[in-house]
């Protein structure tokens, strides 16, 4: 969140720390599962959840998973997202 400075850093977090503000799906990136295995998916969602935990704790814990890839996502990507989701 550099990027956005001081002043947009503490303006997101305090939206997301009191609820105006929710994380959604929590990846790094939006999975290609065209082309990506499991075991990235698995390293993406480890990477950028330890960053929201680090960043805003329970709060910025994504509720909700979504998969935009309009070819639909595989059983084993829902899988993950749901195991994700209610660990």
């Amino acid at each position: 969140m550099d990027e956005y400075g001081e002043y947009g850093y503490t303006t997101i977090k305090n939206l997301v720390l009191s609820g105006r503000l929710e994380l959604i799906g929590g990846g790094w990136v939006m999975a290609d599962e065209a082309t990506t295995h499991y075991i990235e998916l698995i390293d993406m969602y480890s990477l950028s959840l330890t960053f929201l935990n680090q960043t805003f704790g329970k709060c910025g814990h994504p509720k909700v998973g979504w998969q935009i890839d309009p070819f639909g996502h595989s059983k084993e990507h829902a899988n993950l997202l749901r195991m994700r989701i209610l660990y």
